[in-house]
């Protein structure tokens, strides 16, 4: 197993362990940084955003879309919806065949067009 993967696997652990010791539904990074053992820029690193993190961890707070998917299953589908318009899609496109509210990715990504960009590596 490399030590990428066992690292993970330990942050994982300890969320888990976190969040039952702060007895919350959800873990915040500002109760992680109060009792958690690593640091939370590093776990964000690692995962590459704190939702992704606890969405490994097994830990949901709500069952939004938000919170469902991982970043690179979003690019994935948005990918899948481009290549079914002729690689043009927009947000309102998406919106009616995509997974998840087009809203969704923009939270994660920043803006839909930077969203595109990013999918088309899974084209």
């Amino acid at each position: 197993m490399s030590q990428r993967r066992m690292d993970k696997e330990k942050v994982i652990l300890d969320l888990k362990e976190t969040n039952e010791e702060t007895e919350r539904d959800d873990l915040s990074i500002g109760q992680y940084k109060e009792h958690g053992d690593y640091n939370w820029r590093w776990v964000i690193k690692k995962f590459g955003t704190w939702l992704e993190a606890k969405a490994d961890a097994g830990i949901y707070s709500y069952e939004g879309p938000e919170y469902k998917y991982k970043t690179e299953e979003l690019l994935k589908d948005l990918a899948r919806v481009m290549n079914e318009h002729d690689g043009v899609v927009s947000r309102y496109v998406y919106d009616e065949k995509g997974m998840a509210p087009q809203i969704v990715i923009r939270k994660r990504i920043g803006n839909f067009p930077e969203a595109r960009e990013k999918a088309k590596k899974y084209t």
